[in-house]
């Protein structure tokens, strides 16, 4: 899991575990097993991991654009997710009200400020992540046709939250790219979806791609403490 340090925070950890969950729900959000209430939960979800980390808005306003989409098929659906988004952010507000948590809004002046990305050494591991990703896309791409018009709905929506995602972490990520742990469920899906279409005397590439994946997470989260390793490798005796 990138950025395991980040995860020691709440907000981040109880936001990550919330769209998670809205992710995958999201996937199968339009398949005849999925019913049209489940929008309210998305929308309540969605609300408190946008509660949590105020950051994430730009998120949601990918997925409420995705269930206007739906409008057309089912008007009730974008209601649905609009009534689960709201009930939590009226039942924070009015508990905000009536203790006079001021600190709240100095919490979400504070959090919604700009911090915008600074490169840092470590994160060069990442462009292979990226070199990869961005064949996976170009291969769905060229197979886009034949795949059902459900199906490549989806496939939109995630490429647009990792667009949101990109938007974020260069927005308020800063330095630690606090937001990279995000990724890794839209990253799944994308090389998953991606492996299926290749070929089975591939599998080599395969696996050679998710171990670079691994080693180039394990570079990004411990890469400050490599010097440290080696030192202490090198001053056992044997």
């Amino acid at each position: 899991m990138p950025c395991v340090g980040q995860l020691l925070d709440y907000k981040i950890a109880g936001s990550l575990l919330l769209i998670t969950y809205v992710t995958t729900e999201l996937m199968y959000f339009e398949s005849e097993q999925t019913s049209k209430f489940e929008a309210f939960d998305i929308g309540m979800y969605l609300s408190f991991a946008i509660l949590l980390n105020p950051p994430l808005f730009i998120l949601g306003l990918v997925i409420f654009a995705y269930f206007f989409t739906l409008k057309a098929i089912d008007s009730s659906i974008l209601i649905l997710a609009l009534l689960g988004f709201l009930v939590p952010v009226l039942v924070f507000a009015q508990v905000s009200y009536l203790m006079d948590f001021k600190f709240v809004l100095d919490y979400y002046k504070e959090a919604l400020l700009l911090n915008y990305y600074q490169f840092d050494i470590k994160h060069v591991f990442l462009i292979p992540v990226i070199i990869v990703l961005a064949l996976a896309l170009l291969n769905y791409v060229r197979s886009v046709n034949k795949e059902a018009i459900e199906i490549k709905r989806v496939f939109f929506l995630i490429f647009l939250m990792l667009i949101s995602l990109i938007v974020i972490s260069a927005l308020f990520g800063g330095d630690q790219l606090v937001f990279l742990s995000f990724f890794g469920l839209l990253l799944m899906t994308i090389f998953a979806k991606d492996f299926a279409n290749k070929k089975p005397h591939l599998n080599w590439l395969k696996e050679a791609i998710l171990w670079g994946y691994l080693i180039c997470m394990l570079f990004v989260n411990f890469y400050d403490r490599i010097p440290r390793i080696y030192s202490l490798i090198t001053e056992v005796s044997f």
